[in-house]
């Protein structure tokens, strides 16, 4: 998810890319070079985020390292003590109140007692079941009922995503997966309904 959006960033117009951190892929690399672009691109991938921030002193860093709040938390503090704003597209973070309400106390303290802001956002949740959805029935008198399905190829995420989302299990192995705690299904359901 890192690359592409970096990708996507890069071919944006009045976006600025100051700094890339990564934990081991691409680590020392030029981002241009990681995304197989003609030229350098005078920023290489990093594995110290503190030096990174420190540095560059991004306006903006965009998280994409995990699904769930407790895995974003730290970095969110880190980058709050430099002012920089967040985007996470941890599907939990989209509305992390309904699995973490103390965390998400703690980051929006964070975030007030730093000026910034922090955004969890994605493609779903976020865009595709939720604020599509919404906004399709503004020009609506009354909503009865909303039905909505998504059909999605797991396979560019790798393996791992797609044995904790159950893709290609059994029935009986999937509801014992997620009795043992190994199959998660799609994170973010839980975030869609109240948000």
């Amino acid at each position: 998810m890192g690359r592409g959006i970096l990708d996507m960033l890069m071919k944006k117009k009045g976006i600025e890319v100051v700094g890339a951190i990564g934990r081991t892929t691409g680590v020392g690399k030029d981002i241009g070079e990681l995304l197989g672009l003609e030229n350098l691109v005078g920023v290489r991938v990093e594995n110290n985020a503190e030096s990174v921030l420190s540095l560059t002193r991004p306006d903006v860093v965009i998280l994409s390292i995990s699904s769930y709040a407790r895995g974003v938390v730290d970095e969110i503090g880190l980058c709050a003590r430099y002012g920089a704003d967040v985007i996470t597209i941890a599907e939990e973070m989209a509305y992390p109140f309904v699995t973490e309400p103390e965390l998400s106390k703690k980051i929006d303290s964070m975030a007030k007692a730093h000026g910034i802001t922090v955004l969890g956002t994605g493609v779903n949740p976020g865009f595709v079941l939720d604020s599509l959805i919404a906004a399709l029935t503004y020009g609506t008198r009354s909503v009865r009922q909303i039905k909505a399905r998504r059909v999605n190829d797991l396979s560019p995420y790798g393996k791992t995503v797609m044995e904790e989302q159950g893709v290609g299990l059994y029935e009986d192995d999937f509801v014992r997966g997620v009795k043992e705690g190994r199959v998660h299904g799609h994170i973010g359901f839980l975030q869609s309904i109240p948000m």
